[in-house]
C-alpha cells in the first residue's frame, strides 16, 4: 500500500499520512491501526483546519474523523434534538467535506478518505475561555471577548445582513463588535457536551440549532455552526439564524497577534474576591503578557493596597514580572 506524507500545521512535528482509497468508518479505524498502535485519525477539528485546501488534497472528498456521537451523546436528550441527523442511531460518526468545510454526522458504512497521524491525542478542554463577572467570555484563543449571554437577547433571529449591522451598531461596555468567523465559531464547540455542544457554564444557553459566522461561502451563502451536534454547514444569506457578537480585545491584536487583557485585570481587581486569589489571578496575567501602560497603572494601583505580610512574596513576583510592550504598540 502507498502512503502520502503530509505536514499540517495544526499537528507540528507529526506525520500526517493519508491513505489511498475509500473506507467504511470501521475500515477506516483499522487501516489507521495497521500504521502501529500510535496511529488514529485525526479528530474532527483537527481536520477543520484544512478546509478549503483542495490543490493539497483535491476536490469533493469526504474524510472520516475520529469522533462520533455515540463518544458524547445522551440518549435520553435526543428526544428534542432540532438537527435532523441525531435522532437516527444508524448516523454515529462525524465526518468533514474538505471542499467546503462541512462537518456533519454520517452513516458508517459511507465510503470516505482518511487521514492518519501519530501526534498524541489532543482533548478539548476550555482553558483559553474565561467567564468575566460582567458576563462577557475571554478567548484567549482568537483574542475576542464573546458578547454576554442574555435570554431575551438570545432568543433573537436575523438574516446575515440583519446580524452584521446588529453587532455593528452594538456598544455594549463602550466597546465595537462583529460576527464571529466560522472559525471563532467552531473552537467554541467541545464535543464533551450535548445539545448544546458548548460548555454552558461558560457561554450560558445555545440553542440546539445553527449560529451565523461573518463568513461567506458564496454570494448567496453563508458559513454557520450547528450547537446541537457541533456541525458545520453553510446556509443561504436570506434565512434566519441564531447569532451572537464578538469584540477583538484589541485591534492591535488582530493586526500584529499580541493583546492586552485590560478588561480582565480590572474585573480581577474590582471584585470581591478574596486578595490572595486576585494575586494569583494577577500572577497568571503578568507571566503571560505584556501590558500596556494603562494595564500596569491598573496593577500597581491595586498592589498598593496589599499591607498584608503574607501577601508580600507573591506581590513582588508580580512586579517581578510585568512587561510592558514597546511604544510601538502601548
Amino acid at each position: 500500500m502507498k502512503f502520502v506524507l503530509l505536514f499540517v500545521p495544526i499537528l507540528l512535528f507529526a506525520q500526517v499520512k493519508e491513505i489511498p482509497g475509500t473506507y467504511t468508518y470501521l475500515e477506516a479505524l483499522h487501516a489507521c491501526k495497521k500504521l502501529g498502535k500510535e496511529w488514529r485519525i485525526a479528530e474532527i477539528w483537527e481536520l477543520f483546519e484544512l478546509r478549503g485546501q483542495v490543490k493539497r488534497f483535491g476536490k469533493d472528498k469526504l474524510y472520516w474523523s475520529g469522533n462520533t456521537l455515540g463518544e458524547a451523546r445522551i440518549e435520553k436528550n435526543i428526544r428534542h434534538e432540532s438537527e435532523i441527523f441525531v435522532q437516527n442511531k444508524a448516523i454515529p460518526a462525524f465526518a468533514f467535506y474538505l471542499q467546503d468545510g462541512d462537518i456533519t454526522p454520517t452513516p458508517k458504512d459511507t465510503k470516505a478518505y482518511v487521514i492518519c497521524t501519530n501526534e498524541a491525542k489532543i482533548h478539548q478542554l476550555d482553558q483559553d475561555f474565561k467567564k468575566l463577572a460582567n458576563g462577557m467570555v475571554a478567548d484567549y484563543k482568537n483574542k475576542i471577548y464573546w458578547e454576554p449571554y442574555d435570554k431575551k437577547r438570545d432568543a433573537k433571529k436575523s438574516n446575515y445582513e440583519e446580524a452584521q449591522q446588529y453587532c455593528e451598531n452594538l456598544h455594549l461596555f463602550g466597546r465595537s463588535w462583529r460576527l464571529p468567523t466560522v472559525d471563532e465559531l467552531y473552537s467554541i464547540v467541545n464535543y464533551n457536551y450535548v445539545k448544546p455542544a458548548v460548555n454552558k457554564k461558560i457561554f450560558g444557553h445555545m440553542h440546539h440549532k445553527y449560529y451565523l459566522s461573518d463568513d461567506e461561502f458564496n454570494d448567496d451563502e453563508v458559513y454557520l455552526v450547528g450547537f446541537a451536534v457541533g456541525s458545520v454547514a453553510t446556509g443561504p444569506k436570506n434565512e434566519r439564524y441564531f447569532f451572537r457578537c464578538v469584540s477583538d480585545m484589541e485591534e492591535v491584536a488582530k493586526t500584529y497577534g499580541i493583546f492586552d487583557p485590560y478588561m480582565e485585570i480590572q474585573e480581577i481587581v474590582e471584585s470581591k474576591r478574596e486578595q490572595k486569589i486576585k494575586l494569583q489571578d494577577l500572577f497568571e496575567i503578568v507571566k503571560r503578557y505584556e501590558l500596556d501602560s494603562k494595564s500596569v497603572q491598573l496593577i500597581q494601583d491595586f498592589l498598593r493596597t496589599i499591607k498584608s505580610e503574607k501577601l508580600q512574596s507573591i506581590k513582588k513576583k508580580i512586579l517581578h514580572n510585568i512587561r510592558i510592550k514597546s511604544s510601538f504598540f502601548a
